[in-house]
């Protein structure tokens, strides 16, 4: 009894550290928590039990048992390859599924930066779920290492597609999701491959899952920082970098120095009254000024 307790605690305060982590990229507009919580337990849920009963069938199709217990030895090469392409894939399906439904006609899904906040919350109530399993069957000592590897890996994959979801919302001229996320899903389910790979077998690769996660962890970051200067309805004489007012004619704010009013991947500007309007717009959603209609390049992961 008093293990479960520890591990619950545990559970909750890892959770709960990478839930702030998560919350402070979201502060000019900051979703709901209600809705994030929402979002993430039925996210969560809805794509957690079919990965696991999809990851244990295959288990048992592969003689293996069962992906969690088995795959702690070691197997061969092929076989470990073909457990980790499997589970990638069929958790950030999942995960990208779980989202897609509960945020596709999401009224707080109004900012490039929402796609990949939801993303990472379902991603988060994934872990926490999983670990839960992983607590009950092999106690509360699992926790330390999933909190500090398998929860930011779960979290950078979600990342990686849920870049691809927003630009489905703000930039594809028929917002479809699918196709314009899925190399995103696909980068993802590789990286998550890789990861589970080099832990799989069960020699010297386990180091390579370190530089993999920094590497992955450097790139969410990275994105998450350009979606946040993505940010629309800004008045271009706004300065989306420090949000402080500058003239109507400057370039440069004169508090920061960085460059406004420049045209962005996920929005362009309002001839007429000079706001920021998603790239997919028809018309200003301040003046109602037609926008003009320019079919954005393709951009890879």
């Amino acid at each position: 009894m008093i293990q479960f307790l520890w591990g619950a605690t545990g559970l909750l305060i890892s959770t709960g550290m990478w839930a702030w982590v998560l919350r402070r990229y979201d502060r000019l507009e900051p979703e709901p928590i209600k809705v994030l919580l929402r979002v993430g337990l039925l996210g969560g849920l809805m794509s957690v039990i079919p990965a696991i009963i999809g990851n244990s069938l295959a288990g048992h199709f592969l003689g293996l048992g069962g992906f969690g217990t088995d795959l702690a030895r070691r197997i061969t090469l092929p076989l470990a390859l073909g457990s980790a392409v499997f589970i990638g894939i069929n958790e950030e399906t999942w995960k990208f599924l779980a989202t897609l439904r509960l945020v596709k006609k999401l009224p707080e899904f109004d900012q490039p930066l929402d796609g990949m906040i939801y993303a990472m919350t379902v991603a988060l109530g994934f872990a926490a779920i999983e670990n839960v399993e992983y607590m009950v069957r092999f106690g509360a000592g699992v926790l330390v290492a999933r909190s500090v590897l398998s929860m930011p890996i779960h979290l950078a994959c979600a990342a990686i597609w849920g870049y691809g979801l927003a630009r489905a919302r703000f930039i594809s001229r028929h917002q479809k999701y699918v196709k314009t996320a899925l190399p995103y899903l696909l980068a993802a389910a590789g990286v998550h491959a890789a990861f589970d790979f080099f832990l799989f077998l069960r020699t010297w690769t386990i180091l390579l899952v370190f530089p993999l996660l920094i590497f992955i962890v450097w790139y969410s970051n990275r994105k998450l920082h350009y979606l946040r200067d993505q940010y629309l309805f800004f008045d271009t004489a706004i300065c989306q970098h420090c949000e402080k007012p500058n003239t109507v004619r400057a370039k440069f704010c004169i508090h920061c120095g960085l460059p406004l009013g420049e045209a962005g991947e996920f929005f362009q500007i309002c001839g007429n009254c000079k706001i920021r309007a998603p790239h997919n717009a028809n018309f200003c959603f301040k003046c109602g000024h037609k926008l003009a209609q320019i079919e954005p390049e393709e951009e890879q992961p």
